[in-house]
């Protein structure tokens, strides 16, 4: 039995482990770069794509990037109720966002009560805080 040889595969140093069997590690920066990979000899006429700052995915798979890139998230309590403050770096086909409260009973965690929403972008290409406000229960 042998193992499979990586030939220009990336990992990313800043959010993988430190090190890897196979593949060249590369910064966040530098792995959502296209050159990155175009230099290496990726096919992104056919097979790959990158849609804003994210990283490479398969076209015939465009579901696996997420449609945002979410740079923070926060949620304060203020007067019985919880301020949740979130920012995005991109949005592509967002359709919105949803906030649900679950309640785990008998050991199960169940769907819980949408509490509330917010609306999302088609294309955001520069950061965009979203701020809702939810009464505690």
């Amino acid at each position: 039995y042998s193992c499979p040889v990586v030939s220009n595969g990336f990992w990313d140093t800043e959010t993988s482990r430190t090190s890897s069997a196979g593949g060249i590690g590369k910064t966040t920066v530098l792995m959502k770069t296209n050159t990155t990979f175009t230099n290496a000899s990726w096919d992104f006429t056919n097979i790959w794509e990158m849609i804003g700052t994210n990283y490479p995915r398969l076209k015939d798979i465009p579901e696996a990037a997420l449609p945002v890139e979410l740079t923070s998230f926060t949620a304060i309590v203020i007067n019985n109720k919880i301020r949740l403050n979130w920012q995005t770096e991109t949005e592509v086909n967002n359709y919105g966002f949803e906030i649900e409260k679950r309640k785990r009973q008998m050991g199960k965690v169940k769907r819980g009560k949408r509490l509330g929403s917010r609306m999302g972008m088609v294309i955001v290409i520069r950061p965009r805080l979203t701020v809702l406000q939810i009464k505690i229960f």
